[in-house]
């Protein structure tokens, strides 16, 4: 019996990650070593400010970059996504990692998560995405989301860092406590049975 509970244990525990961490401000992503600002932390700034302005050493997102659409594909691949949103600006099927993300990141307006990418061609409108709770993702790619100068109170920006403590692994490993856990009821079971 001990044996069999020791095996599923270590089973179960060997295909866990942590994933997804929710901080004050942000959001880690354990599988790429990722920070994630939080939506709400941006809003209000115009796309350009941040760019020309935030960015910088005394900007107030200073040692955080703009992601691009496919490192932020990365970042809902690692959240559950289906991989749709690679091939197609418009998807529906991705409830489960758009509930994640907008609870994680804040919804912005309504029930949607609105966001800007880095521009792949620079000019007066960016580039962005919608997440939805329904599960819709739309991407507007190459422009036509906003108008770059204006600052809106529901479009955020999608800003990164590589985590603050240089390592991905923030949270212990689930094998490492079912090893502790296991070793604990070794030592509870030997004493057991010298008292019997």
């Amino acid at each position: 019996m001990f044996k069999s509970l020791v095996f599923l244990l270590l089973t179960i525990c060997s295909h866990a990650q942590a994933g997804l961490i929710n901080n004050t401000n942000y959001v880690t992503d354990t599988i790429s070593g990722l920070d994630w600002l939080k939506l709400d932390q941006s809003i209000n700034y115009s796309y350009d400010d941040i760019v020309n302005n935030q960015l910088g050493v005394t900007g107030d997102f200073s040692g955080w970059s703009i992601a691009s659409l496919g490192t932020v594909h990365n970042l809902f691949d690692n959240a559950g996504g289906d991989g749709t949103y690679r091939s197609n600006n418009f998807t529906s099927t991705n409830a489960v990692m758009n509930n994640t993300l907008t609870n994680l990141f804040t919804i912005t307006e309504g029930t949607n998560s609105w966001f800007h990418v880095v521009d792949s061609i620079p000019g007066g409108s960016t580039s962005g995405v919608i997440l939805s709770t329904a599960g819709n993702v739309n991407q507007y790619v190459g422009g036509g989301y906003s108008i770059s100068a204006a600052a809106y109170t529901f479009i955020g920006t999608a800003l990164y860092r590589t985590t603050s403590n240089g390592n991905s692994n923030e949270v212990p490993e689930p094998s490492t406590l079912a090893i502790f856990a296991i070793g604990i009821m070794g030592l509870a079971s030997r004493r057991f049975k010298k008292q019997s």
